[in-house]
């Protein structure tokens, strides 16, 4: 990704003198820190890429420009050492025995939330951050007749990512106060892998989420009577230095009862100063009638910064 990474791959058996004898040789093993991969350092590619390819205040993605933007996307991760990270999973259909009630639950339907907001030491390489779970579950028990239960947790826990002192592991940790989700996991040190976890943007994950949702989008159209189809907008606009692309794709559906059911992604890339300083990625499906019920959401939320 840069030079530095390049020369990063090091000789790990180093001759110390002239001569056969086995002791003239001392080995440093593969698990020590060798600082020079560590590059945190703001990258350009991105930025002048950026204005390269979107000249305009506002234009429609082309495969052109959407390839272009794809290759240079990752360029300027490793810069933004501070992530606030809102995560959502919510499924909440109404009972079916009391439709009309936007607080019916049934069995299977959750409401769980989760909030990560991280920081990177660029010293000494570690990670430590807050983290807050909201938990909520309907689960129908096996009693006779059968309950519908309710369970809901709030917890608020710490995250920690660090080397050991002795460079052999790293060690990742959620220290929750509900021990139920508490989680560690100590790893064998490896100079470039480690140096990847550190990597807090991770535009790969919002690159994912887009290119998946337009191939399935695509394929849905394929298949799909004309009514039902996506309408997709795909729009990259641009103001100074700073730059947006931004996706929607929205169909509508009559449900059995005669409502509408609006199904919708929305994905949106920001990107000022040189570096990605937020993203988001949302999925909702809502039931528009008398009343609108939220139905299901997906939210992957993330907001970037240098402190």
């Amino acid at each position: 990704m840069n030079k530095k990474l390049l020369l990063a791959f090091t000789v790990t058996l180093l001759l110390t003198a002239c001569g056969g004898k086995k002791d003239d040789y001392v080995y440093v093993g593969p698990n020590f820190i060798d600082v020079e991969i560590f590059d945190y350092e703001k990258s350009s590619t991105l930025e002048d890429g950026l204005a390269n390819i979107f000249t305009i205040s506002e234009q429609p993605m082309s495969e052109q420009t959407f390839s272009s933007f794809m290759s240079i996307i990752s360029s300027n991760d490793y810069y933004a050492n501070r992530v606030v990270s809102t995560r959502r999973n919510q499924i909440l259909y109404p009972d079916p025995n009391d439709a009309n009630n936007i607080n019916s639950r049934r069995d299977g339907d959750i409401n769980y939330q989760i909030v990560d907001t991280f920081t990177r030491n660029n010293t000494n390489y570690s990670i430590s951050g807050t983290s807050v779970i909201h938990d909520e579950k309907w689960v129908t028990n096996t009693l006779d007749p059968a309950v519908l239960g309710h369970t809901s947790v709030n917890t608020n826990g710490t995250y920690s990512l660090h080397i050991s002192t002795d460079s052999e592991t790293y060690l990742e940790t959620f220290d929750y106060d509900s021990d139920l989700y508490d989680s560690s996991k100590e790893t064998g040190y490896d100079n470039y892998q480690y140096f990847y976890k550190t990597n807090l943007t991770n535009s790969s994950d919002i690159a994912n989420h887009l290119t998946s949702t337009i191939e399935y989008v695509d394929s849905e159209n394929e298949l799909l009577a004309s009514e039902n189809q996506f309408e997709v907008s795909f729009t990259a606009s641009r103001n100074g230095t700073s730059f947006e692309v931004a996706y929607q794709a929205t169909s509508s559906r009559t449900t059995v009862g005669s409502d509408i059911l609006e199904v919708s992604y929305y994905i949106d890339i920001q990107i000022a100063g040189g570096m990605i300083v937020s993203t988001t990625y949302l999925y909702t499906e809502i039931e528009k009638g008398a009343s609108d019920f939220l139905l299901k959401k997906v939210e992957d939320s993330r907001q970037y910064s240098v402190v």
